[in-house]
């Protein structure tokens, strides 16, 4: 091929791999991309498989299939170019193993092989679909879901190299690695001069002694991630935070991808787990995680990739979503994070329970609209719900809930009042809340009163 259309098709496959992650493509609940996101990007990525494919077809002295149907194509490369066609194979089961796709699972089945995707998403009839998808619509809406822009994206990569040098050829897996490996300071790196006999000296042998326990950069970074930042020294430290900063900045969904697989949350608590009430239609896997009194914490999806996205709907919103492995850990973190430990006493039984809101979470009923010269007057009636329907509250019963709002903080918030009404985990309790400063083992002593 002459180098002047090699750089065409460079550049053509180059502007098709922009306009396909522009704005970024994330991995989300199965059913929350939207069709119209995929009809308006897929098309050129397709068209640019297309041109790719039949370019190295043609450029190995084969003649390639005058259509828009991928696989065909895809079948005259491997007769005429078997490397080529090798390693887009290679691309294509490392992107489905990267984002954790499961071929086995309902709708994923063409993920199963490049010869089974290429046939299914990369037809001419998903391609016409894609392109007309505003007059057809909603008739193709089934087909079209196949395509996934991720392995597009991917595939378009694995081609630009081919036209670029089948030397030090890389798939997603190699790619994210190496950008980890070049946030890493080694051997090599300015960063890792010290003065012998130094502090630093033994921080940087220390270091290295560390990475050198993993089998590669990514676990390396995902015990770092883990760890908080602290594997025992401050060189260290400084490093590693450092290298996940920089990551941050990498546009490449494939590293925002990695990164966001280092928040997974931990196992959670199992002592107190929600119902979930699943949404329509059930291979969605999409549900509301429910209180034991009914009210909806929160929903969450399953994920493409198999992790479960978590959505909280009710007070203190996290500034970034959580995503857990299991659905056991996504309900257990909704009651956790929506709910908190209070010690409710009347009389001298105490009991440790646990209240429904975020961490100030004590809901005051709304005051009636007033008039004139009308001042409100205290106590306020509260509304309160509890994850134990045996909370021990009874009408008329003087009680004094006591709840921490922030652990670090030196003073607990008491609502002290009389029992209005009881209704299961329900209760309305007309009083006042005032904070306590906590003075070490002796007594509380009241700091402010509401």
């Amino acid at each position: 091929m002459d180098i002047v259309r090699s750089f065409s098709i460079q550049q053509s496959i180059g502007e098709a791999i922009r306009k396909l992650y522009t704005p970024p493509v994330t991995v989300g609940p199965i059913h929350q991309v939207p069709i119209d996101q995929v009809t308006n990007r897929a098309p050129d990525a397709h068209h640019s498989i297309e041109v790719g494919i039949k370019a190295l077809v043609k450029d190995s002295g084969g003649i390639y299939d005058r259509s828009h149907n991928l696989w065909p194509n895809f079948q005259k490369l491997e007769d005429c170019d078997a490397f080529a066609a090798e390693f887009l194979e290679s691309a294509f089961n490392d992107v489905v193993r990267f984002y954790g796709f499961n071929p086995n699972a309902k709708g994923f089945t063409h993920l199963k092989s490049i010869a089974a995707y290429l046939s299914t998403a990369g037809s001419e009839r998903v391609f016409n679909a894609m392109r007309y998808w505003e007059l057809e619509r909603p008739l193709d809406a089934e087909i079209i879901s196949k395509v996934f822009l991720l392995i597009h994206g991917e595939l378009l990569t694995a081609l630009c190299q081919l036209f670029i040098s089948r030397a030090n050829l890389c798939t997603v897996g190699d790619r994210v690695e190496a950008r980890v490996a070049e946030a890493l300071p080694d051997e090599l790196g300015a960063e890792l001069a010290y003065s012998p006999g130094s502090v630093k000296e033994y921080e940087v042998y220390s270091y290295l002694k560390w990475l050198k326990g993993f089998p590669n950069w990514c676990a390396a970074l995902t015990e770092a991630k883990r760890r908080k930042f602290d594997i025992g020294n401050a060189t260290a430290n400084s490093f590693l935070a450092k290298a996940y900063q920089s990551l941050a900045q990498d546009n490449d969904p494939a590293v925002q991808y990695y990164l966001r697989t280092l928040d997974i949350l931990p196992p959670q608590q199992r002592d107190y787990l929600p119902e979930v009430e699943w949404i329509e239609p059930t291979e969605l896997q999409r549900g509301a995680v429910k209180s034991p009194a009914g009210t909806t914490l929160g929903n969450i999806e399953k994920r493409t990739d198999g992790l479960w996205g978590i959505f909280p709907l009710l007070t203190g919103l996290p500034r970034r979503l959580p995503i857990a492995a299991t659905q056991t850990d996504a309900r257990a973190w909704l009651a956790n994070f929506l709910t908190h430990p209070v010690t409710v006493a009347v009389g001298g039984n105490r009991r440790e329970q646990r209240l429904l809101g975020g961490a100030n979470g004590l809901r005051r009923k709304p005051l009636p609209r007033l008039s004139g010269d009308d001042i409100p007057t205290k106590p306020y009636t509260w509304e309160l719900e509890f994850w134990d329907e045996n909370h021990g509250l009874e009408l008329g019963n003087e009680v004094a809930i006591k709840f921490r709002p922030n652990p670090s903080e030196s003073f607990i918030s008491v609502l002290e009042g009389t029992v209005l009404a009881v209704d299961r985990w329900k209760a309305s309790i007309d009083g006042s809340i005032c904070l306590r400063v906590i003075t070490g083992s002796g007594p509380e002593k009241t700091a402010v009163a509401n």
